[in-house]
């Protein structure tokens, strides 16, 4: 028994086992009638209850009243009782309320379920560990439970909650022999990348070099531990090649495979500076390159020209339209492939007129521009139809914004889902809106009609509700489109083709459009089936709705609630107490 947290004695005067058992039965009967009923060391320890019946501090027999959820029960009287001496004392003993606590898992599989006393701190004691399997790359670890347990005031449930890490594996790189050139972990899903400090090497044997080539398996998301190794490219022996200018200067150094033949493919090009009234043509090296067996130079010659210069014909803009050597003393002329040309600009085109300066006899470099005259543009704009034909054009100068000047505005057909309607114009690239108006011209432009395609409207009867005598009826009418201002739209509603009066004999409410025809108004009309049609001032619906026939008003009321089933018990106890005071009276009598 859990700690006693007060007494209840109960003295009895004079009275029989009889008395004693009506007293009892009515403490019971109160507590299953009025299960609200609750003792607690708040209550004095004395009172009274029922005639010669009181209640004091004393000592007796212990009746253990057991905790249901906050309430206290009593058993019924037994024969260890002295029923029959002048004065029972009856001593009370409370237990501490117990409650289920329960243990489950993230997924709500029950772990441990028991129970504990009121006012202790639940612990989990469960044999089952609380686990959550990888997901995702992801592994879980336990890491409690989504309240902290508290001290013990009725049921509870605590759920198992877990820190989610990334999972990650050993991935090892090693080289060609099995030495490791890095090991490290990588997050499952991520695709490892190299990053040791040591380059990969092999060193060159037999006449032959390694080149790394990568690894023996490309690198892939990582599912679990995995290794990989260096490969290698064989490249046979290479020897440094060089290639020298007329004076000694190094134009290229590289290594050249042996058995090739070296190619120049320096980013200079061999060149020597005229001198004495000639200049100098590279003529190829002193030797002709031959297939590599060591270590090799090679020197660039020059053929001896007469001095030509450097004559560059541009366009307006810098661009180079020629360039070419004439030989000195020849007057130059423009034989380049490109047509001198300036494009439209402000309204404007350009017709080539020569060059800046008239060419002269060459001596030395010279560079000459070309030279345009200005001409003035105009541009054609024309509208179309929405089929493409031509409504009417006009011809503008550049930067000049145009005019519709056609006798119709542009319409487009209406289809059985959507009307359209005329917003603007297009000129392929971009929309021009009515309010926007017209862009300024640049050049010949078409412009097209635009259209919004607008959605036509259609009007649903949702869920029809009620029956007209008991209830109002409730009919609930959608729009297709702009739904949520259905509201917005509306007119009116009849009903057999009469209209119905706002707020008299229906309301009309948003959500979509709720129309609820009053019962009161309903009522008045014959019971059956009546045709309702709710009108907005794009549309309408009808549907049907149903008046119940109205039901005949009963001879006899029926009583019925929780206040007689209390009143029916209360007469059933009275009973009982009186069944137990004519025994009484009878016993005596005998």
């Amino acid at each position: 028994m859990n700690a006693v947290s007060f007494t209840r004695v109960g003295t009895i005067m004079k009275a029989s086992k009889t008395k004693i058992a009506a007293v009892l039965l009515l403490v019971v009967l109160g507590i299953v009638l009025f299960p609200g009923m609750k003792l607690n060391a708040a209550e004095e320890l004395s009172g009274t209850c029922g005639d010669n019946v009181t209640w004091s501090e004393g000592s007796g027999d212990p009746v253990e009243l057991k905790a249901e959820n906050g309430k206290y029960t009593m058993p019924k009287p037994s024969d260890s009782f002295d029923y029959d001496s002048d004065t029972v004392t009856i001593k009370v003993f409370f237990k501490n309320a117990e409650y289920e606590i329960t243990f489950k898992n993230y997924d709500g599989t029950v772990l441990e379920k028991k129970k504990v006393p009121e006012g202790e701190i639940p612990e989990y004691t469960g044999t089952i560990t609380p686990e959550k399997p990888s997901v995702g790359g992801y592994s879980f670890e336990f890491a409690g439970w989504d309240t902290a347990p508290v001290a013990v005031t009725g049921p509870a449930t605590y759920i198992a909650t877990y820190t989610r890490k990334k999972i990650e594996y050993e991935i090892t790189f090693k080289n060609y022999d099995g030495t490791v050139l890095e090991k490290k972990k990588v997050p499952e899903g991520e695709i490892p990348e190299y990053t040791g400090t040591i380059t990969p090497e092999k060193p060159s044997v037999g006449g032959y070099s390694f080149e790394f080539a990568g690894w023996d398996t490309a690198p892939v998301a990582v599912t679990g531990p995995a290794t990989y190794t260096a490969t290698y490219t064989r490249k046979e022996i290479e020897y440094e090649i060089t290639f020298k200018n007329y004076d000694g200067t190094v134009l290229e150094k590289k290594k050249v495979p042996e058995g090739e033949i070296p190619e120049y493919t320096g980013t200079i090009t061999p060149e020597k500076p005229s001198v004495g009234g000639y200049s100098f043509e590279f003529a190829g090296w002193d030797t002709a390159p031959v297939a590599v067996t060591g270590p090799a130079t090679y020197t660039a010659t020059y053929t001896r020209k007469e001095i030509e210069y450097e004559i560059t014909f541009k366009n307006y803009d810098g661009t180079v339209l020629e360039k070419k050597n004439v030989p000195y003393g020849d007057v130059p002329s423009y034989t380049g492939t490109i047509v001198p040309s300036k494009p439209s600009s402000g309204g404007y085109s350009y017709e080539f007129a020569g060059w800046d300066t008239a060419p002269v006899a060459v001596t030395g470099p010279a560079t000459y521009t070309a030279m345009y005259t200005r001409k003035e543009i105009e541009y054609k704009v024309t509208f179309v139809d929405y089929d493409g034909v031509e409504i009417c054009s006009d011809t503008v100068k550049y930067h000049e914004v145009p005019v519709f000047n056609g006798n119709t505005t542009p319409v487009r057909k209406e289809t059985d889902t959507h009307k359209f309607v005329f917003v603007g114009w297009s000129d392929g690239k971009t929309t021009y809106s009515l309010d926007q108006g017209l862009p300024q011209i640049e050049s010949d432009t078409t412009f097209s009609p635009v259209f919004d395609p607008v959605v036509k409207p259609v009007y649903t009867v949702g869920e029809v509700k009620g029956d007209g005598i008991n209830s109002d009826i409730v009919i609930d009418v959608h729009r297709n489109v702009d739904d949520e201002n259905c509201l917005t739209y509306f007119l009116g509603a009849t009903i057999d083709g009469t209209e119905m009066k706002a707020n008299d004999q229906y309301t009309a409410t948003k959500g979509s459009t709720i129309i609820t025809i009053k019962k009161d108004f309903l009522s008045t009309l014959p019971a059956g089936e009546h045709e309702v049609q709710v009108v907005f001032n794009d549309g309408s619906i009808s549907t049907k709705v149903t008046i119940a026939a109205k039901a005949s008003v009963p001879s006899t009321g029926e009583v019925t609630g929780p206040a007689t089933y209390i009143g029916l018990a209360l007469i059933a106890t009275a009973c009982a107490c009186g069944a137990g005071i004519i025994l009484l009276k009878k016993r005596k009598e005998a």
